[in-house]
């Protein structure tokens, strides 16, 4: 596993809506444990105050990847979760990835205009978006 930096606990936090939730454990089983990833699901423990400890570890995460659908619309706590990493990002050198998993979004949400976004969506070479970046995973 990757080394984390002193004062932080997670490589990864995934912002997620709930109807999103499979997608998600996917992408941080494709991960392999090479980094240390926050999951809701997977990482909150019986008797936790999630609406204490998510907003906890997305401070304690070097990145938020944010997974961007159509189900993002009618996500509350979601757009919170983008909401923090948008402020995070602005006080920290905390990182902000929108990761689109879908076409349903014709623009990135409110905030996150200014950000390089990858789409699952896309054809593989124009999977990355942003400033002259045009690399492919």
């Amino acid at each position: 596993m990757l080394p984390i930096p002193e004062g932080k606990k997670y490589h990864l936090f995934l912002a997620h809506s709930g109807k999103d939730t499979e997608t998600a454990v996917q992408i941080k089983h494709l991960l392999g444990g090479s980094v240390s990833v926050f999951l809701d699901c997977e990482s909150l423990l019986p008797g936790d105050v999630w609406d204490v400890e998510i907003p906890k570890a997305q401070q304690e995460s070097l990145i938020t990847v944010i997974l961007i659908s159509r189900n993002l619309e009618k996500s509350f706590y979601q757009r919170e979760e983008i909401a923090g990493a948008i402020a995070l990002s602005r006080d920290s050198r905390h990182r902000v990835v929108p990761v689109y998993l879908d076409d349903a979004i014709a623009s990135a949400p409110y905030g996150l205009q200014r950000v390089t976004t990858y789409s699952f969506h896309q054809p593989q070479e124009r999977r990355w978006t942003g400033l002259g970046c045009r690399t492919a995973l």
